[in-house]
């Protein structure tokens, strides 16, 4: 009778194992096909949009909007202590601006924004009191000066939203990180189910903010202005090599560094002459010149390791 009573327990036990390992999967799959919803709804917003499943929660949405390209990326935020989590979504537009640094402002500042690299950044900014008072700042490099006036312009009444979190202006576009929603309340307390308050974004609300994105890249755009474009993005290194192997020293005044092409090109013409008055006419015309050559060499090494560097803080940006 034991025996019989103990094999039917351990049925059971395996019944209801099986049973909450199926409602499980059946759980997740729902999960998955509710997330890869999110974004149902906003696809007559675009020209052109294509989904990506990057195999994190959400999926990233590409697509052209009024012309220019865009990139959504939803994330669940879950490192919280003893808060709800919230879903957030990344706007970015890939539009290449004229800037000598980046900016970064983060609303509100908890310490636990993940999504945010505003501490990679060199140099903490004040903003000026026309800003909300709860916030941090960055710029890189220091000392740069970001055109201020124009982001706050732009950005309007959306300064003031608690949606924002986060802008980043850089050379390479301007990001934006709103808050969509957080999850349900009860089920999060009870179960820790990540179950949102929102299936799929509202087109309306969405556009505001993509309306948001563009208008802040071309008032920055617009305060640069056109002619800055042509020296803020630095020329690239295999270009500058070609112009200061034909042009010895046209390769730092292209890095912007005249003084030092002056230098080079004088102690090349010194130890060539130096070199030519201690060989005889026996030597070959490198031979005689041979100091200067070796100047000459290492102006263009120089030229080319400097734009190197210009250009990989750019690309960084």
């Amino acid at each position: 009778m034991g025996a019989a009573l103990t094999g039917g327990s351990i049925a059971a036990g395996v019944f209801f194992l099986i049973a909450c390992l199926l409602w499980q999967q059946r759980a997740q799959r729902g999960f998955a096909a509710r997330r890869a919803a999110i974004f149902s709804d906003c696809g007559t917003l675009f020209e052109q949009s294509a989904q990506v499943d990057p195999g994190s929660d959400y999926p990233l949405l590409q697509g052209t909007y009024s012309n220019a390209k865009v990139l959504m990326q939803p994330l669940l935020d879950h490192v919280g202590y003893r808060k709800v989590p919230s879903l957030w979504l990344v706007l970015t537009v890939d539009s290449p601006i004229a800037l000598g640094g980046s900016m970064d402002v983060l609303f509100r500042p908890a310490n636990i924004e993940f999504f945010s690299q505003i501490e990679q950044l060199a140099q903490r900014i004040h903003l000026g009191d026309e800003w909300p008072s709860h916030h941090m700042a960055r710029v890189s490099p220091a000392g740069w000066q970001a055109p201020l006036s124009a982001i706050h312009t732009s950005l309007g009444d959306a300064i003031d939203s608690p949606d924002l979190k986060e802008i980043v202006v850089t050379p390479r576009g301007v990001r934006l990180v709103v808050r969509i929603c957080g999850v349900e309340r009860g089920h999060y307390l009870v179960l820790r189910s990540m179950l949102t308050e929102v299936e799929q974004i509202p087109s309306e609300w969405l556009a505001s903010w993509l309306d948001t994105l563009r208008g802040v890249a071309a008032a920055v755009r617009a305060d640069v202005g056109e002619t800055a474009q042509m020296f803020s993005r630095p020329m690239h290194p295999l270009l500058v090599l070609l112009v200061s192997i034909l042009l010895p020293g046209m390769g730092q005044v292209l890095n912007g560094m005249l003084v030092r092409a002056w230098i080079m090109i004088f102690f090349t013409l010194s130890l060539g002459v130096v070199s030519y008055h201690l060989t005889t006419p026996a030597h070959s015309f490198v031979g005689r010149h041979a100091g200067g050559f070796f100047i000459y060499a290492i102006m263009v090494m120089d030229a080319y390791l400097w734009a190197r560097y210009r250009y990989g803080r750019w690309q960084k940006a």
